[in-house]
């Protein structure tokens, strides 16, 4: 399913390659997904906002929540999910805030329940990481090798 300008809510989805696709300005309210390879793919410029996404994978098939591409921009509030390899893929210039989440990891997965390898910014506060074999990898990529950059990142209630 592709979102580029609106919103889903109230909505379960199951047994998707990719469940849900945001393209441009999009919101979510009140979605879970249920076994699905990703979650939601928020691609190039997209702005992505959610309220209550639950998502649930099946064990030790270290399926992925949310994919961040390009210079995506995601705000989560109460994110909650269970049996991931990977909660959340920032990549390239995504932007990311979350609030209020519980994440369960899985431990018979080997990725980093979070991997940060975006130069932008990236933000949790009053949530719960718990499982799996670590939970935030961080790996910013400078976009030359001359340059240099100062990363922010910020841990709040964690």
């Amino acid at each position: 399913m592709t979102v580029d300008a609106g919103g889903l809510q109230d909505l379960d989805l199951q047994n998707f390659t990719v469940a849900i696709t945001a393209t441009g300005t999009a919101t979510l309210k009140n979605i879970r997904v249920l076994t699905s390879t990703i979650a939601v793919q928020a691609e190039t410029a997209a702005k992505l906002t959610v309220d209550h996404l639950d998502i649930a994978g099946t064990p030790a098939a270290c399926a992925t929540g949310i994919v961040l591409i390009g210079a995506a921009q995601l705000a989560a509030t109460t994110l909650t999910t269970r049996s991931l390899g990977t909660t959340l893929d920032a990549r390239a210039q995504s932007a990311t805030t979350i609030s209020s989440a519980t994440l369960m990891g899985d431990r018979g997965c080997t990725q980093s329940m979070m991997t940060i390898t975006s130069n932008a910014s990236f933000s949790i506060s009053d949530s719960l990481l718990d499982g799996g074999p670590a939970a935030i990898l961080l790996s910013p990529k400078l976009q030359h090798p001359n340059f240099s950059r100062q990363y922010r990142m910020s841990l709040c209630g964690i």
